[in-house]
């Protein structure tokens, strides 16, 4: 809100973080939108010498939804594995050509 008034999100950030948090196939109004790492799915159980590659591409299939139409450009995801959790840097450029950045931790066997 600027000055009493909704203002867009030109970055995104918004659907990122959404995106990426929520539970893939969760939302009845956005089923396929969301990430698989929910335990449910079984796919980041097991510290594994392929998951940080794993993890990457999981970030990059759920925001594809952004970057297909080019609502955001420039993806970069560095996932790092640490004891029981990965650590995801997630980077791109928004539609006013400004790089964001955003942190995540997910857990692993949990």
């Amino acid at each position: 809100m600027t000055k009493g008034q909704r203002t867009p999100d030109d970055s995104y950030k918004s659907a990122v973080v959404f995106a990426i948090k929520q539970v893939y196939g969760s939302s009845p109004a956005f089923p396929a939108i969301g990430s698989k790492f929910h335990p449910k799915f079984g796919l980041f159980t097991k510290m594994t010498s392929d998951i940080t590659r794993r993890a990457e591409l999981e970030v990059e299939r759920c925001l594809k939804h952004l970057t297909s139409p080019k609502k955001i450009t420039d993806l970069v995801v560095t996932a790092t594995a640490s004891g029981t959790h990965l650590t995801l840097d997630v980077e791109w450029r928004d539609t006013r050509g400004r790089r964001n950045a955003e942190k995540f931790t997910v857990p692993v066997g949990a």
